[in-house]
Order: C-alpha cells, then sequence, then structure tokens
C-alpha cells in the first residue's frame, strides 16, 4: 500500500514597495500552515518537518530543529515566540504541560506592561492564560469555546477576559 501525502511548498519572495524583488531566496519550504513573522530581526516561520525557519535580510535561511509536531501551532512578536505541539504550550522556551487536546492557535497579549498568552481547548471548552515566564494565571482554566481577548479596563487595575461560550454567545470575565 503506498501513502500519497498533499506536501505544499512555499516559494518565499520577499519585495519592496514596488513588487521588486527586494532579497532573493533560493530554497523553498514545506508549508506548516504558520504564518511568517518578524522575529528577531528575521522572518520567521516553521515547516511541516517541525524546524524554527528564519530568514535574515540577507536571504540567508536558518532551520533550527524543535522537534514540534507536523500540526503545531506558532504565534510571535517580535522578541516573543510561543508554540503548541500536540501538548506541550512553550512560551519563550520554557515549557507548560497541558492536558491532551485540540488547541487553538496561542495568542499573545500586550497589556499594561506584561505578556499574557492564552490558548483555548476545544474540545473541554477550557480557555488557559499563562504569564510570560509560563506560569498560570490564578482562577484559570475558565470555561470558553474560542474567541480569547483581553482588554484592560480604564477605572481600576483588573483585566477583563472576552470569551467565547457558544456560537452566538459571550461571557466577560474579571481578572483581578
Amino acid at each position: 500500500m503506498t501513502s500519497v501525502f498533499n506536501l505544499r511548498f512555499y516559494d518565499i519572495k520577499i519585495l519592496n514597495r514596488r513588487g521588486e524583488i527586494a532579497i532573493n531566496i533560493n530554497a523553498k519550504i514545506q508549508s506548516s500552515n504558520n504564518p511568517i513573522w518578524q522575529y528577531l530581526n528575521t522572518f520567521t516561520t516553521s515547516d511541516k518537518k517541525g524546524n524554527l525557519v528564519q530568514i535574515d535580510t540577507k536571504g540567508n535561511i536558518i532551520k533550527i530543529p524543535e522537534g514540534w509536531s507536523k500540526n503545531h501551532l506558532l504565534e510571535m512578536t517580535t522578541k516573543t515566540l510561543v508554540s503548541i505541539s500536540d501538548n506541550i504550550l512553550t512560551i519563550k522556551g520554557i515549557p507548560v504541560r497541558l492536558p491532551y487536546g485540540n488547541y487553538t492557535r496561542p495568542k499573545i497579549f500586550h497589556i499594561k506592561n506584561e505578556l499574557f498568552i492564552s490558548v483555548t481547548d476545544r474540545d473541554a471548552q477550557k480557555v488557559y492564560l499563562f504569564s510570560s515566564n509560563g506560569n498560570p494565571i490564578s482562577g484559570f482554566p475558565i470555561y470558553g469555546i474560542e474567541g480569547v481577548d483581553i482588554v484592560a479596563n480604564k477605572d481600576d487595575d483588573s483585566l477583563g477576559l472576552i470569551v467565547q461560550s457558544e456560537s452566538n454567545g459571550f461571557i466577560i470575565y474579571r481578572i483581578n
């Protein structure tokens, strides 16, 4: 029996404002379905083999083996990398073991000079929230199915966490 895999390769082109090639890249990257971010002064994504793929401004490609599963999900800022592979959430290199589940792409929030990372287990309908050092925020996980957002309350030092509760409903939690 022969297996056939649908492998997609990306031709990466970095263009200038006029649509002309600005950086020549002579390689193709096997798609992991993760976007490309600006991270640590590189264009960064990942491939299906579980490698972190970084492209510098000269077109050099650096592949760093991370051992992520083929369905891993990434989220980044210019200085912060968060990944989820199977049930391991990694925040800035700090692994956090979660119960096995079907997780959404992590989200990074920068609020009041602090980083918060959220991820939702769709099957268990639980929203997890962590600080940038991988510590869970007290009172979590909470009920929710997706669509997490965090806002700072103007009247006090609390935060509001908005989460989708069903196909047409939302719950707003107050975090002190």
